[in-house]
Order: structure tokens, then sequence, then C-alpha cells
């Protein structure tokens, strides 16, 4: 998620974010979001753009409930890393299909575009 929210060319600057009040923001949002509130969570601070992280996060946040209706939201530190961790209640993504959907502006399903719902 940080790799991609500070590749984006931009002219927002890197900025400390507490990372589990973003992620806790978004998930206030959703009625289908479920947020771990694991006090050893909380305060964890990352360098990012603030609005490409909110936008990268809010995205797998929405894919998550739109495919797999219902969402659950974890954060924990991993040695020098924050992981966020976003499950749900849909298929998954064929094993054949997984480097794909590291891609920008990948779908799929291409039965599913914008115009048809997906």
């Amino acid at each position: 998620v940080i790799d991609f929210a500070t590749f984006e060319v931009t002219e927002e600057k890197n900025e400390r974010i507490d990372f589990w009040s973003l992620v806790e923001s978004i998930a206030d949002g959703y009625d289908d979001v479920s947020f771990d509130d694991d006090t050893r969570s909380r305060g964890l601070i990352c360098m990012a753009r603030p609005v490409a992280l909110k936008r990268c996060v809010t995205n797998l946040v929405q894919n998550a409930v739109t495919y797999g209706k219902k969402a659950h939201l974890s954060l924990r530190r991993s040695d020098n890393m924050i992981l966020l961790t976003i499950r749900d209640e849909g298929p998954g993504i064929p094993q054949a299909q997984i480097d794909a959907v590291f891609g920008s502006f990948v779908r799929l399903e291409q039965s599913r575009n914008r115009q048809t719902g997906g």
C-alpha cells in the first residue's frame, strides 16, 4: 500500500501519518466494515502522501465490500513495517491471477466494467 501511495507522480509531499487513525476513519465510513480495535496498533506512524494513501486504502476497502460483501480490517507492526490486513467474504482471487491484481487499474473479470458494475 505504501509503495503504491508513494509511486505515483504528484506534487503531494510525504508526511508523518497516523495510519491507525486513517484506517479507522475509512472503516467508519462503511456499514459492512469492521476494524480490529487492538490498542497495540494505535499510534502506528508511517511516512507517505496522505491523499494518495487514503485513496489507496479506500480503494482496497471498497473492493472488499463490493466483491466480498463484508470486510474486516486489522493493523499490526511487523518488524519495520505496518501490516494492513483486509479480509472479506468473497470467493477469493484465483491463484493464477494473484500477480495480476497488483497492476494499476486491473479488473480480473473481463465481463465487469463501469457500465455493468465492477
